[in-house]
C-alpha cells in the first residue's frame, strides 16, 4: 500500500522527455541519421519500443554539450578555434 510519504517521493521524480529520433532531430537541429547511429552504438540514453528508438532529450542535450558525454565541456574559452557553443532547444 502506498502511504502519503511514498506518494510524495514518487511525485518528486522528474519524468524524462522521450522523443523519437525525428522529433529529437527537429528539436536539436542534429541530423536524424547521426542520432540513430549514436543510439545503435549505445552512446546516448535511449529505449527501444519495437522498431522505434526513444531518445531521452535531456541526456541527449547533455551529451551534445559535453565532450563525448564525459562531463568535460567542448567550450574551453577564447581559444576555441571552431567557436563551438552549447546548443539550445528550439
Amino acid at each position: 500500500m502506498i502511504n502519503s510519504n511514498n506518494a510524495l517521493n514518487i511525485l518528486s521524480f522528474k519524468i524524462p522527455t522521450m522523443l523519437t529520433i525525428k522529433e529529437a532531430a527537429d528539436k536539436t537541429g542534429v541530423a536524424a541519421h547521426f542520432i540513430r547511429n549514436l543510439a545503435i552504438q549505445n552512446e546516448i540514453v535511449h529505449v527501444r519500443c519495437g522498431k522505434k528508438y526513444l531518445i531521452n532529450l535531456e541526456k541527449f542535450i547533455e551529451y551534445l554539450n559535453t565532450s563525448k558525454g564525459s562531463g568535460k565541456s567542448d567550450v574551453t574559452g577564447t581559444d576555441n578555434k571552431f567557436k563551438i557553443s552549447p546548443i539550445k532547444v528550439k
